[in-house]
């Protein structure tokens, strides 16, 4: 009895890999079938299958509106540096916009191009001038993540010769 219960014991060790093993009460080896899935089975070959790519569409990517508020500062009008009003504008993952900067004291606006990445954790804002300023233009990126944009944050804000000495807060 003893030499049989060995026996079994080694037999459901050395069968583990291939099916689960089972006892009956009459002492009886049986096995059950499909735990592991047999060389004819619908898996096999599951090592040699490329990866699935889950591409997200442009209308997944919209993701939550982010709410900005652009404060303190100056900016480069064209009478030159003054005081800005604060700004709030609201973007959405992969949009890019406009937004006008103003003075109690100038006429005109100063406009900021921003574009909020894909992914959510980049946004770049360029000074929008006319064609007739030769100049190289020089944008201002801010990174932050989704765990950022949940709690709110503040940073500072300088847009090279646009805004100077500002701030800049964002929350979901």
């Amino acid at each position: 009895m003893v030499a049989t219960s060995f026996k079994l014991t080694i037999i459901c060790c050395l069968s583990l890999f291939v099916s689960a093993c089972v006892t009956s009460g009459d002492g009886i080896l049986k096995t059950i079938e499909g735990i592991i899935p047999s060389s004819d089975s619908k898996y096999e070959n599951t090592y040699n299958e490329k990866p699935k790519i889950i591409r997200k569409s442009k209308k997944m990517s919209g993701g939550k509106i982010v709410d900005c508020t652009i404060q303190e500062g100056q900016a480069n009008f064209t009478v030159g540096w003054l005081l800005i009003v604060a700004t709030e504008f609201k973007i959405r993952r992969g949009n890019t916009q406009n937004i006008s900067l103003s003075s109690k004291r100038a006429t005109d606006n100063v406009s900021i191009n921003v574009k909020f990445s894909e992914g959510g954790q980049k946004m770049v804002f360029c000074p929008v001038f006319d064609a007739k300023h030769k100049t190289r233009l020089s944008c201002y990126s801010m990174y932050a993540l989704d765990e950022d944009y949940n709690l709110g944050f503040k940073r500072t804000f300088d847009v090279p010769n646009a805004v100077r000495g500002s701030v800049i807060k964002c929350k979901h």
